[in-house]
């Protein structure tokens, strides 16, 4: 019976210490985990963080360039000025829809470290999309 008791703490014991481990690995996102290439919805987009410490998204791959054939150097830059706010977040940034040519507030939340969730917004009204990462991006010029 005194074994049983012994068994089952130490089972306790080992789950809280594997549960409270996996909490402290989900938790070790910091700003710049955002860097490096994304896909979503046929393009390629880099995450890049500039000089003023803001976080910032240019297209570098298009998968139909008929639906972008106005796209200019100023508009390939879709992401602009997010900053890292903790907790899995960004905020306070810019998205450029290609579609209605304009930038809309957009907030950024990672899922999980190859998973993006942007939200952008205008006015009351808001959509989400899902970006995938993308690992060992070559140009395809």
């Amino acid at each position: 019976m005194k074994n049983k008791g012994i068994f089952l703490l130490i089972t306790i014991l080992f789950a809280f210490v594997h549960t409270t481990s996996l909490q402290a690995q989900e938790s070790s996102v910091n700003g710049d985990d955002l860097l490096g290439h994304w896909y979503m919805e046929r393009m390629t987009i880099r995450i890049f963080k500039g000089d003023n410490g803001k976080y910032f998204g240019k297209i570098v791959h298009l998968e139909n360039q008929e639906n972008f054939r106005n796209l200019t150097p100023d508009t390939a830059l879709i992401l602009r000025n997010f900053t890292y706010k903790g907790e899995k977040e960004w905020d306070d940034g810019t998205v450029f829809v290609t579609f209605i040519n304009q930038h809309l507030d957009c907030d950024i939340e990672m899922l999980d470290y190859n998973t993006l969730k942007m939200t952008a917004r205008k006015g009351f009204i808001s959509k989400s999309k899902t970006w995938s990462r993308v690992h060992n991006y070559t140009s395809r010029n």
